[in-house]
């Protein structure tokens, strides 16, 4: 199927779904010292692929993750949908441990999002 040039738009500019999962580390600084570390997994959608899957969320009812995804998502028009994907991490040193959690958040989250852009293309017929 072609897509028209809004579709394409809402896909953001392509002719398939393109989203990004973002691990974000973020410190913070407090007088002369770090006081913590913060790090957030976070879910950019693309805005098509965001209204499809709202229009059928009844098919997603066994993905929990997907139901609170687009219930939590602000819509920064352009960028499209955008919600964090986990609870903030929050440390103030790091282990293996950690870092396994936060792995653990990016996979589950790229795994959330393929699952919304195979939905997206079957619909679409691409």
């Amino acid at each position: 199927m072609k897509l028209t040039k809004e579709q394409s738009k809402k896909l953001r500019w392509v002719d398939w779904p393109y989203s990004e999962v973002n691990v974000i580390k973020q410190t913070r600084v407090l007088d002369d010292r770090v006081s913590r570390i913060l790090v957030y997994i976070e879910l950019v959608i693309n805005p098509l692929t965001f209204e499809i899957v709202s229009q059928n969320v009844e098919k997603f009812d066994k993905q929990l993750n997907i139901w609170w995804l687009l219930a939590h998502a602000d819509n920064r028009w352009r960028d499209g949908y955008v919600v964090a994907a986990s609870p903030e991490i929050q440390r103030t040193g790091w282990s293996k441990d950690q870092e396994d959690l936060i792995e653990i958040h990016r996979k589950n989250a790229e795994r959330t999002l393929i699952a919304m852009h195979k939905f997206t293309m079957r619909i679409l017929g691409i």
